[in-house]
C-alpha cells in the first residue's frame, strides 16, 4: 500500500508535466490564433486553444485534488490495516472500485499520453494486488485477533 502512495505521488508530478504541456499548447493556439485572426484556420485555431485550455484546467484539478486524495487514502488504509482495522477490507474495496472509474476515465479521456496511462495502471495494479490479500484466510485471522 505504501508503494500505491508513491506511485500515486509520482502520477501526480507527471499528470503536473501534462498540463504544464496543454498550457503551452493553448498558448501556441492563442498566437496562432491571433495571427490569423477573422479567418476560418484563426478561428479553429481559436477553439483548439479553449479546448487545450479546458484540458489543462480538468487535469489540474483531477490530477491535483484526485492525487492528493488518493495519497492520503493509501497512508490511511495502509496504517490501519497495519492495527488489524477491519474496516480497511471495506474501505479499500471501495476505493479500489472508485480507481477502476478513474482508470476507465484515464483510459479513454486521455489524449494518447502513455506518462500518465501508465501510472495510472500500475496504481491500479497494485491497488487490485493489495486488496487481493486482505481478503485471505490469514487475514481474516488477522483482523478477527485484533478485534477481540
Amino acid at each position: 500500500m505504501y508503494a500505491g502512495a508513491v506511485i500515486t505521488a509520482l502520477n501526480v508530478i507527471f499528470g503536473t508535466l501534462v498540463k504544464a504541456r496543454y498550457d503551452n499548447t493553448a498558448a501556441d493556439y492563442q498566437l496562432l490564433a491571433a495571427k490569423f485572426a477573422g479567418t476560418a484556420r484563426g478561428a479553429r485555431a481559436s477553439d483548439a486553444a479553449r479546448h487545450a485550455s479546458a484540458m489543462a484546467g480538468d487535469i489540474a484539478l483531477v490530477v491535483g485534488l484526485g492525487g492528493l486524495i488518493g495519497v492520503v487514502c493509501w497512508l490511511v488504509v495502509a496504517r490501519a490495516c497495519r492495527r488489524g482495522r477491519g474496516w480497511t477490507r471495506t474501505v479499500g474495496t471501495l476505493l479500489l472500485g472508485l480507481d477502476t472509474a478513474g482508470l476507465l476515465i484515464v483510459l479513454i479521456g486521455t489524449d494518447n499520453d502513455p506518462t500518465v496511462r501508465f501510472t495510472t495502471i500500475i496504481i491500479w495494479i497494485i491497488g487490485l494486488a493489495a486488496i487481493i490479500p486482505i481478503w485471505g484466510r490469514q487475514a481474516r485471522d488477522f483482523f478477527a485477533y485484533h478485534s477481540r
